[in-house]
């Protein structure tokens, strides 16, 4: 307020009488700009707009964002990303609120480039300002938070980094066949139920089912998209869905699998590993499951980013959920898991809450879609055509 000309001041604007601790005041018009900390910011008023800065950092966020709930109909949320397990990274991907990223390359003081030949003489292309910051920061984890916007730098062993779903997001692969189906059942009623449809490498569809009773609206959404084969988690709650849809197995288009998470990993040997199989590497099937699922976005990421010749099935596309308002969650579900080794034998386990507060339910749908299909005799097919891929 002092730097600024004496035209762009309110009239009659005097420091001390305008300026007290933590407050502007227009004089001309009584409006103000009140700073406020703490957990009940905004508790008991009501503003034009609030600002909530550095939103990632607040210990207690839910705390303030309950105080904020009913203070004003706009609010800004900004912040330095870090890591996935707070408010501000699911309400950045939620889908819900316009999204304004301010990189440094938008910043012509820090984009400016400059050439200079190489020691083959080819002409390359540096920014300036990002290696200097590169060389006086001296961290990876810190240059790629403070300075790349990486939501996953700071956090140590994701399975599957931001950046690989990224390259998913990007990568555009054509629907094949088998089509497969994963489902993550609710843990009660009214809790939601998770459907992932994946056609080859490409995932069509993530979409939610509200109510503790789903499995008609299962049962018409796998039968309409001429599914091989749904796959759940058929312990706790994946019972219900156990009983109801085997009931009627005989009837269905398509062939079911109950899979059990704590069950003992396969014997398959991983390009990442080979010398080891997987049940000398994980401690129970929901890891490999979920490492299965690294190995394809790592592949993707590689094919995409870095030129390497890895085959469409090899790999997954998240190119078609473009459109979908579920692909936020989805997005920043993937990044939240987090592995490490554990005990004597050290094999890797995950943490599928990783350092968030919420079961992925999303990305445990997709986990399950790419999940090993049952070695089976492809059913009847539905009324009316075949397992073309038809149309979406």
């Amino acid at each position: 307020m002092e730097k600024l000309p004496k035209w762009l001041k309110p009239r009659g604007y005097k420091r001390k009488a305008h300026a007290p601790f933590m407050r502007l005041i227009n004089p001309q018009n009584g409006n103000t700009v009140t700073g406020e900390s703490g957990d009940n910011i905004g508790r008991g008023g009501r503003n034009t707009l609030y600002f909530v800065d550095e939103h990632a950092a607040i210990e207690r966020a839910e705390s303030v964002d309950s105080a904020l709930s009913e203070n004003t109909r706009t609010i800004i949320y900004g912040s330095t990303p870090k890591g996935v397990g707070n408010l501000f990274f699911r309400k950045r991907f939620s889908g819900k609120i316009s999204v304004f990223t301010f990189s440094w390359r938008a910043n012509p003081d820090k984009n400016f480039t400059a050439r200079y030949l190489d020691e083959k003489g080819q002409v390359q292309t540096m920014h300036p300002w990002y290696e200097w910051a590169v060389e006086r920061i001296d961290d990876p984890v810190i240059i790629a938070q403070e300075i790349d916007i990486d939501y996953t730098a700071s956090v140590t062993g994701v399975v599957i980094p931001q950046k690989w779903v990224q390259a998913a997001v990007k990568l555009e692969l054509a629907p094949q066949q088998p089509r497969q189906a994963g489902l993550d059942v609710g843990s009660e009623e009214g809790d939601r139920t998770v459907y992932a449809l994946a056609a080859g490498p490409a995932v069509l569809k993530v979409q939610a089912m509200l109510g503790g009773s789903v499995e008609d609206d299962v049962r018409e959404e796998a039968t309409r998209d001429q599914i091989l084969a749904l796959q759940y988690d058929k312990l706790g709650v994946g019972a219900g869905i156990t009983r109801t849809l085997n009931r009627d197995k005989a009837e269905l288009p398509f062939a079911i699998q109950g899979l059990a998470n704590s069950n003992k990993p396969t014997g398959t040997e991983y390009e990442d590993r080979p010398e080891l199989t997987a049940r000398q590497r994980f401690a129970n099937y929901a890891a490999e499951l979920w490492w299965r699922l690294r190995l394809r976005f790592q592949r993707t990421w590689l094919r995409s980013v870095k030129g390497e010749a890895w085959e469409d099935d090899q790999c997954i596309s998240l190119y078609h959920l473009r459109e979908s308002p579920e692909l936020q969650k989805l997005m920043a579900q993937l990044s939240q898991p987090t592995f490490k080794k554990m005990g004597t034998s050290d094999k890797i386990v995950v943490n599928k809450y990783g350092e968030g507060t919420s079961s992925p339910d999303y990305a445990e749908a997709l986990m399950y879609a790419f999940a090993p299909l049952p070695e089976l005799d492809a059913p009847p097919p539905p009324s009316g055509g075949g397992y073309g891929l038809g149309e979406y």
